[in-house]
């Protein structure tokens, strides 16, 4: 959630504590004899789902720990007692704290703006922060250690507003202004300084100083460890001393693998991406081109869509007008990836990709190289694309019939 969603925020709780205000003015004004009608009992009606639903949310909240209680402002967070391990149960680390905070709010306002009850909607399951005081602890500390300074130009306020909000703010200036965002941006800029939107809107913008760059680049090794390290079960020291001879890419290269032969769900799509771009920055692009090779073909092969419970499509009897969406679709990213390193792929790397076991395939191996040559000698254009597109869907359609009946 963004800074100017959290002004929304307020504005909503303000009109919802309005609202709940006028309902109770209402009930004082009502009849008393209507009240006594209503207070007559009813006849007894069997539960419906929503008030089953209702008694398991009871029973739900009768079963949770409260991990932290304002009573003042009415907050409440809790947590389930039959977990071990929750997401309010990680203790509170500094360093995952100030960056996770300071890479999410890259503009904020000051701490003071801010209630207690606002703190409920900041999200940080990473880094230990998970109710009010933590937050709060955070946000303070940022700002009186200097982490935090505030802003010189008036684009700053205007970025995060909607039109509406940027047209009601250029009627107070006596502006009229017509046409896009953007052009009401600039033209309320260029009449208004920092300071005069800061007395305007009632409260300032801060961003990250050098001073928070600087923690960073001092705390570098455990930010790898806390964000970037895809093992997480190596431990820090053993971390720090493999970093001392070996890049983050040569540490995380064998999980990638790994995980790649486990992903059941997208074959290792997303993996085999960061595997081609680490032998890119090794220089070896015959092998960057092999990756980029796999995902191409397991996108052209359908087997992605086959994680669509195809069943429910039959008993729900979803119209085939509405298939289109999980149909193939040729990414063309990877095409411009693969054209790029056309100079790499010769006949055998092509056959040993196209040779690939897949579970089924809409793309045999000789359609496969048509593709790939089509885009190596530039006639791979719009129209071709489309009737590929067409034809790799009939061959997922047959699969489909063969497979489910449908």
């Amino acid at each position: 959630m963004g800074l100017f969603d959290f002004f929304r925020g307020k504005k909503r709780k303000e009109e919802k504590k309005t609202s709940t205000n006028l309902v109770q003015d209402v009930k004082e004004k009502e009849d008393p004899k209507q009240r006594i009608e209503e207070a007559k009992p009813c006849p007894i009606v069997e539960p419906t789902p929503d008030d089953v639903n209702k008694d398991f949310e009871e029973k739900d909240k009768k079963d949770s720990a409260i991990v932290f209680k304002d009573e003042k402002h009415g907050i409440e967070v809790r947590a389930s007692i039959h977990e071990e391990n929750t997401i309010f149960s990680e203790p509170y680390n500094e360093v995952k704290a100030y960056v996770e905070f300071m890479d999410k709010y890259s503009l904020i306002d000051a701490p003071e703006t801010h209630s207690p009850n606002d703190y409920v909607y900041f999200q940080f399951l990473n880094a230990g922060l998970h109710g009010v005081p933590d937050v709060r602890k955070c946000h303070e500390e940022l700002f009186s250690k200097g982490f935090y300074e505030e802003c010189d130009s008036p684009m700053v306020f205007l970025t995060g507003m909607t039109v509406s909000e940027l047209k009601d703010l250029a009627e107070e200036l006596g502006l009229e202004v017509k046409g896009k965002k953007a052009a009401i941006q600039d033209a309320i800029a260029k009449v208004t300084t920092y300071e005069q939107l800061k007395s305007i809107l009632g409260y300032g913008m801060y961003h990250p100083s050098k001073k928070a760059d600087d923690y960073k680049k001092a705390h570098q090794i455990e930010i790898e460890y806390y964000f970037q390290l895809k093992d997480q079960s190596i431990s820090m020291e053993d971390f720090a001393e493999a970093r001392k001879t070996e890049s983050l890419d040569d540490i995380n290269f064998p999980s990638y693998k790994k995980a790649a032969k486990q992903d059941e769900f997208y074959f290792g799509t997303g993996e085999y991406e960061w595997i081609a771009e680490y032998y890119r920055k090794k220089g070896k692009l015959k092998r960057t081109a092999e990756f980029y090779l796999k995902v191409f073909l397991i996108e052209l092969s359908g087997i992605q869509l086959n994680n669509v419970n195809w069943h429910e499509f039959k008993k729900y009897h979803v119209t085939q007008e509405n298939w289109k969406f999980w149909n193939i679709d040729i990414d063309d990213d990877v095409v411009g990836k693969i054209h790029d390193l056309r100079d790499e792929i010769d006949e055998t790397l092509l056959n040993k990709v196209a040779g690939t076991k897949l579970p089924f395939n809409a793309c045999p191996p000789n359609l496969f190289n048509q593709i790939i040559e089509l885009i190596k000698v530039d006639k791979f254009d719009e129209t071709t694309k489309q009737k590929l597109s067409i034809a790799l869907n009939e061959n997922l359609k047959k699969i489909r019939k063969d497979l489910y009946g449908i």
